[in-house]
């Protein structure tokens, strides 16, 4: 390989990023490509307890508002603009993309994750289940 294929493979990349960064709305979209941009959610591998872990953090993100949100349905998972995962992980991030996909960008697919009044946990979740115990008649979700 010489010189000249290894500037045309640089270029072809470099026009992916920025499309890329275009297509996900991002704010360093016009910035220096080797700059770093946008924030990412890494989901570590072991097995289906590594994926149930991060179910619950998944939950957490989807169910609690960032401090500083512009919009009433933003959550702080909204502000990830990508996900890795490996091994075990990629069991929850296979099932997010899928349920993305399917069921559209603003949809309905977080309720299959568990919205908040279906019981999944968030800090309003705690805070009403400290304030009010099993008068919920939660404890039997557990």
């Amino acid at each position: 390989m010489n010189e000249a294929d290894d500037t045309d493979e640089v270029s072809v990349f470099d026009d992916f990023l920025l499309k890329e960064r275009h297509a996900l709305n991002l704010p360093c979209a016009q910035a220096d490509l080797a700059d770093p941009c946008g924030s990412a959610l890494a989901i570590s591998g072991g097995g289906i307890r590594s994926a149930s872990f991060a179910l619950g953090v998944i939950q957490t993100f989807l169910n609690e508002k960032p401090g500083n949100a512009t919009d009433a349905k933003e959550t702080c998972f909204d502000r990830f603009d990508y996900m890795s995962t490996v091994s075990g992980g990629g069991y929850i991030g296979a099932a997010v993309s899928w349920l993305k996909h399917h069921f559209g960008k603003g949809g309905d697919w977080r309720l299959y994750l568990g919205a908040s009044y279906l019981g999944a946990r968030s800090a309003e979740f705690a805070a009403a289940w400290d304030a009010e115990g099993d008068k919920m008649g939660l404890a039997k979700w557990g």
